[in-house]
Protein backbone atom coordinates (compact mmCIF):
# COMPACT_ATOMS: atom_id res chain seq x y z
CA UNK A 1 0.00 0.00 0.00
CA UNK A 2 2.78 2.75 0.79
CA UNK A 3 4.52 1.51 -2.65
CA UNK A 4 1.28 2.64 -4.35
CA UNK A 5 0.85 5.98 -2.34
CA UNK A 6 4.14 6.68 -3.27
CA UNK A 7 3.85 6.17 -6.46
CA UNK A 8 0.84 8.52 -6.81
CA UNK A 9 2.28 11.37 -4.98
CA UNK A 10 5.43 11.36 -7.08
CA UNK A 11 3.14 11.09 -10.33
CA UNK A 12 1.47 13.90 -9.37
CA UNK A 13 4.54 15.63 -8.06
CA UNK A 14 5.97 14.79 -11.61
CA UNK A 15 2.96 15.81 -13.48
CA UNK A 16 2.24 19.59 -11.70
CA UNK A 17 6.19 20.27 -12.22
CA UNK A 18 5.95 19.73 -15.53
CA UNK A 19 2.69 21.60 -16.30
CA UNK A 20 2.20 25.04 -17.12
CA UNK A 21 -0.83 26.69 -16.61
CA UNK A 22 -1.68 30.39 -17.55
CA UNK A 23 -0.66 32.78 -15.02
CA UNK A 24 -2.07 35.76 -16.60
CA UNK A 25 -4.24 36.55 -19.67
CA UNK A 26 -4.61 39.61 -21.24
CA UNK A 27 -6.94 40.51 -24.48
CA UNK A 28 -6.43 43.60 -26.38
CA UNK A 29 -9.94 45.41 -28.43
CA UNK A 30 -10.33 47.16 -31.04
CA UNK A 31 -12.64 50.67 -30.94
CA UNK A 32 -15.49 48.60 -31.92
CA UNK A 33 -15.10 46.37 -29.03
CA UNK A 34 -13.52 43.37 -31.12
CA UNK A 35 -10.93 41.11 -29.61
CA UNK A 36 -8.06 41.82 -31.41
CA UNK A 37 -5.29 39.65 -29.99
CA UNK A 38 -5.36 37.32 -27.05
CA UNK A 39 -2.19 37.05 -24.72
CA UNK A 40 -1.42 34.15 -22.21
CA UNK A 41 1.72 34.49 -19.98
CA UNK A 42 3.47 31.97 -18.54
CA UNK A 43 5.47 31.48 -15.52
CA UNK A 44 8.78 30.19 -17.04
CA UNK A 45 11.18 28.82 -13.77
CA UNK A 46 11.85 24.90 -15.37
CA UNK A 47 15.02 24.15 -17.09
CA UNK A 48 12.93 23.15 -19.92
CA UNK A 49 11.77 26.47 -20.81
CA UNK A 50 15.22 27.47 -20.35
CA UNK A 51 16.65 25.10 -22.94
CA UNK A 52 14.02 26.07 -25.35
CA UNK A 53 14.66 29.73 -25.07
CA UNK A 54 18.28 28.93 -25.99
CA UNK A 55 17.23 26.88 -29.08
CA UNK A 56 14.88 29.45 -30.50
CA UNK A 57 18.04 32.14 -30.23
CA UNK A 58 20.36 29.52 -31.82
CA UNK A 59 17.69 29.35 -34.56
CA UNK A 60 17.83 31.97 -37.84
CA UNK A 61 15.18 34.28 -38.14
CA UNK A 62 12.81 33.62 -40.85
CA UNK A 63 11.32 36.76 -42.68
CA UNK A 64 7.87 38.08 -40.96
CA UNK A 65 6.67 38.70 -44.42
CA UNK A 66 5.49 36.71 -47.04
CA UNK A 67 5.24 36.90 -50.71
CA UNK A 68 2.17 35.52 -52.32
CA UNK A 69 1.97 34.75 -55.77
CA UNK A 70 -0.58 33.42 -58.14
CA UNK A 71 -2.65 33.47 -61.81
CA UNK A 72 -5.38 35.26 -62.59
CA UNK A 73 -5.69 34.10 -66.49
CA UNK A 74 -2.27 34.41 -68.01
CA UNK A 75 -1.14 36.94 -65.55
CA UNK A 76 1.20 36.36 -63.04
CA UNK A 77 0.28 38.32 -59.74
CA UNK A 78 2.04 39.16 -56.93
CA UNK A 79 1.61 40.59 -53.43
CA UNK A 80 3.81 41.75 -50.78
CA UNK A 81 4.58 42.32 -48.07
CA UNK A 82 1.97 40.02 -46.03
CA UNK A 83 1.28 41.23 -43.16
CA UNK A 84 1.77 44.63 -44.49
CA UNK A 85 2.53 47.67 -41.56
CA UNK A 86 1.05 49.92 -44.71
CA UNK A 87 1.94 50.02 -47.83
CA UNK A 88 0.91 46.87 -49.84
CA UNK A 89 2.37 46.04 -53.20
CA UNK A 90 0.53 44.30 -56.19
CA UNK A 91 3.30 43.48 -59.04
CA UNK A 92 1.57 41.64 -61.93
CA UNK A 93 1.95 41.21 -66.22
CA UNK A 94 0.28 44.43 -68.10
CA UNK A 95 -0.75 42.81 -70.88
CA UNK A 96 -2.06 45.05 -74.50
CA UNK A 97 -5.31 43.63 -74.45
CA UNK A 98 -7.96 46.15 -73.54
CA UNK A 99 -9.56 43.96 -70.73
CA UNK A 100 -9.41 46.10 -67.27
CA UNK A 101 -8.05 44.81 -64.31
CA UNK A 102 -9.68 45.90 -60.98
CA UNK A 103 -8.67 45.96 -57.63
CA UNK A 104 -10.96 45.63 -54.83
CA UNK A 105 -10.52 45.65 -50.79
CA UNK A 106 -12.78 44.41 -48.38
CA UNK A 107 -12.95 44.00 -44.44
CA UNK A 108 -13.66 41.01 -43.47
CA UNK A 109 -17.48 42.35 -42.52
CA UNK A 110 -17.82 43.02 -46.31
CA UNK A 111 -17.39 46.48 -46.51
CA UNK A 112 -15.85 47.72 -49.46
CA UNK A 113 -12.77 49.79 -48.52
CA UNK A 114 -11.27 50.43 -52.05
CA UNK A 115 -11.86 50.33 -55.22
CA UNK A 116 -9.56 51.25 -58.16
CA UNK A 117 -8.34 50.05 -61.23
CA UNK A 118 -4.57 48.51 -62.07
CA UNK A 119 -3.00 50.40 -64.91
CA UNK A 120 0.73 49.54 -64.07
CA UNK A 121 3.00 46.60 -63.43
CA UNK A 122 3.46 47.56 -59.92
CA UNK A 123 0.39 49.41 -57.84
CA UNK A 124 0.90 49.98 -54.49
CA UNK A 125 -2.04 50.26 -51.90
CA UNK A 126 -1.91 52.37 -48.58
CA UNK A 127 -3.42 50.41 -45.68
CA UNK A 128 -1.72 52.79 -42.72
CA UNK A 129 -4.99 54.49 -42.70
CA UNK A 130 -7.01 51.51 -41.69
CA UNK A 131 -7.27 49.73 -38.61
CA UNK A 132 -5.09 46.76 -37.81
CA UNK A 133 -6.79 43.55 -39.18
CA UNK A 134 -7.26 40.81 -41.93
CA UNK A 135 -8.61 42.16 -45.10
CA UNK A 136 -10.09 40.27 -48.32
CA UNK A 137 -8.04 41.95 -51.18
CA UNK A 138 -9.69 41.20 -54.40
CA UNK A 139 -7.89 41.55 -58.52
CA UNK A 140 -10.12 40.97 -61.51
CA UNK A 141 -10.44 40.65 -65.10
CA UNK A 142 -12.11 39.52 -67.96
CA UNK A 143 -10.26 36.14 -67.80
CA UNK A 144 -10.61 35.52 -63.93
CA UNK A 145 -10.23 36.28 -60.37
CA UNK A 146 -8.29 35.70 -57.01
CA UNK A 147 -9.34 36.71 -53.55
CA UNK A 148 -6.23 36.83 -50.94
CA UNK A 149 -6.29 37.27 -47.34
CA UNK A 150 -4.08 40.37 -46.51
CA UNK A 151 -3.18 41.52 -42.93
CA UNK A 152 -2.41 44.65 -41.59
CA UNK A 153 -0.07 44.93 -38.29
Amino acid sequence: MKNINLIIISLFTTIQVFSQSPSHVEFAYDDAGNRTTRQVIYLKSTEVDTMQQLKETALPQVADSVEYTSNIGSREVSIFPNPTRGLLTIAMEITNDDSPVKLELFSLAGESILQQQIRSSKTSVDLSAQPPGTYLLKISSATGGQTWKVVKE
